[in-house]
């Protein structure tokens, strides 16, 4: 496994384990689950790679993946 494949992967476990918790902005309000709906990346090959191996790691499909062509 090359050393980007590896680092996209603990990025992703990283962000799965983290919106796995819950959010609480204010200690009196009742704590919210943190939803992450889509994952935005350049249109560079290495990029939307990272993204696609991210959204593996959050158990998401590629639909859920945003491409900005710039």
């Amino acid at each position: 496994m090359a050393l980007g494949e590896l680092q996209s992967r603990l990025t992703g476990a990283h962000i799965a384990k983290w919106a796995s918790s819950t959010f609480q902005s204010n200690p009196k309000d009742t704590p919210k689950p943190i939803k992450i709906r889509n994952i935005y990346c350049s249109d560079v090959k290495r990029a939307r790679q990272t993204a696609e191996i991210i959204a593996e790691q959050l158990q998401r499909s590629s639909d859920s993946l945003l491409y900005d062509n710039v």
